[in-house]
């Protein structure tokens, strides 16, 4: 294996974070947040299926596991806290856990629960994860609540609670997409269209893997929580209102994004109907 480091792109310049130094050691999977804070996992050619978690706060870093087991997968969220699976492959079947590092805390968030991993977080922070005896679990404050019971594959949460989530559609035989708002599960894709591997953002659009295997493309959703929630916070107010305004008059073929969802009625244009239909939504539901 040749040396593979950690190295950060900023401004224009590459900075090394981290240069194993020995050709024996590899790194890599690194996650960042706005912050510029990285995490990472380090493997040892000489322990097969070792991996241990390193984090680098913009000025040192810190090792954050020392064991022979297998810590992958590690995501990071806004606040420098991260979530991880931790892997056992010396058992058959193997085990896992997922574990949390939250403000200089280590913190074991299953409890017993089979083969769990894919583990994301949100800044809240609120944990979602997956197993195939589990289903779809969400954790917060150290209470673990289930989505899902059982189906489900590779979530993702963002800071107002939204979870996207793949599961198995038998009768195509593909995995179809879902959006799980307020807890209520909401399918956004067929088996045909696909789903797997969605990420959801603060405005509640979801991009994902979308077609049947071996034709695999990258989709996005973008349609608003309710009709009149133009910018994606939650309600209809003058804020919407404003992006309204200004794209009355407008034909959706021939304009940006913003004004396609403007759109309310789904006839092509931006006029009257929508404003009508809007008044009614004006004050709606947070």
């Amino acid at each position: 294996m040749e040396r593979i480091g950690i190295v950060r792109w900023s401004r224009g310049q590459l900075e090394v974070i981290s240069d194993p130094g020995n050709k024996y050691l590899g790194e890599g999977a690194a996650d960042i947040n706005d912050a510029g804070h990285i995490v990472w996992k380090r493997s040892l050619k000489e322990r097969p299926g070792e991996h241990q978690l390193f984090f680098w706060d913009g000025e040192t870093i810190q090792q954050i596991t020392n064991d022979n087991l297998s810590n992958q997968g590690v995501r990071l969220n806004q606040r420098g806290q991260f979530v991880w699976t931790r892997y056992d492959f010396s058992l058959s079947p193997w085990v896992s856990e997922i574990l949390g590092y939250f403000g200089q805390t280590l913190q074991r968030l299953t409890n017993g629960q089979r083969q769990v991993q894919s583990p994301h977080l949100n800044d809240i922070p609120q944990v979602v994860w997956t197993g195939p005896y589990t289903g779809l679990e969400l954790w917060q404050s150290g209470q673990t609540q289930q989505l899902l019971t059982h189906n489900a594959v590779g979530a993702s949460i963002n800071n107002g609670g939204d979870v996207a989530v793949s599961r198995w559609d038998a009768t195509n035989q593909n995995y179809m997409l879902w959006l799980i708002r307020n807890r209520e599960p909401l399918q956004l894709t067929d088996g045909i269209e696909g789903g797997l591997e969605g990420e959801v953002n603060d405005r509640g659009q979801v991009a994902w893997n979308s077609g049947l295997f071996p034709s695999i493309g990258v989709a996005l959703f973008t349609k608003p929580p309710f009709a009149a929630d133009l910018d994606f916070d939650g309600d209809a107010d003058l804020q919407d209102f404003s992006i309204l305004q200004t794209c009355v008059n407008d034909q959706v073929s021939s304009i940006a994004e913003v004004c396609a969802i403007s759109d309310i009625n789904n006839d092509g244009g931006v006029d009257l109907t929508d404003l009508r239909r809007f008044a009614e939504w004006f004050g709606g539901p947070e």
